[in-house]
Formats: C-alpha cells, structure tokens, sequence
C-alpha cells in the first residue's frame, strides 16, 4: 500500500481598510509674568580709630598703669646695674694686689661718676 499526501493549500482571508486618524487642536493660551528683579543693599560709614598710646608715652603722658610698668622695669634695671657695680667694686678690691688704688677711683667714681644723666630737652634757646 503505498502512501499519499493530499494537501490543499490553505487560504487566509484579512480584509483591511485604512484607519483615519483626526486631531483637532485649539490655540493654547500662553501668558509669562516677569517681575523686575530687586536689589537690596546695606551699607555700615566707616570707623577710623587711631591708636595715640605711644606719641603719649613719649610725650610723658603715660596712663598709670603703663607709667608704672615702665617705672618697675626701670627700677629692676637700675637695681641689676647697681648690684653689678658693687660685685664689680668687690672684685677690686679683692684684687687689690694687681696695683692701683681701686679705693680712690671708686670714691671718685660713687662721688662723682654716678650722677651724670642725660635730658631730652633743647638749651639752644637759652
């Protein structure tokens, strides 16, 4: 028994019509408020300060504190100088064997030498 295909060929049937597409648009209202920009500024008038401290101080015109501060430096200088002349007497004396005579040069000196000071003023006027 031999063996047979029949075959008949199938037929799709899709009818189509074109679609229609309308779109029916209106003006849309557009309206843009701007408002004009604001700058705000603040200021402060400018402060001078001038510090007159020191052309008082060297006017003499010192505030109590400073004139004290000043005076107690002055005074412990002083004190370290007048400690360093009487050690540097001392080692005179102590070496009076060298030569010399230490004790009428420094009669001479406390007597005399000690009390030369300088003044800031003009004589020229005089």
């Amino acid at each position: 028994m031999p063996l047979r295909i029949q075959t008949t060929p199938a037929l799709l049937g899709v009818q189509t019509t074109q679609g229609k597409m309308e779109i029916q648009t209106t003006e849309a209202p557009f309206t843009l408020d701007i408002q004009k920009p604001q700058l705000q500024m603040t200021t402060r008038a400018p402060e001078l300060r001038i510090d007159q401290t020191e052309p008082f101080a060297e006017a003499g015109l010192k505030k109590p504190l400073r004139l004290t501060r000043d005076e107690v430096q002055r005074a412990k200088r002083l004190h370290l100088e007048g400690v360093a002349q009487i050690a540097q007497q001392g080692r005179q004396l102590a070496n009076i064997q060298n030569g010399g005579n230490p004790i009428a040069s420094q009669a001479e000196e406390n007597a005399f030498g000690q009390f030369t000071r300088a003044f800031n003023m003009d004589n020229s006027n005089l």
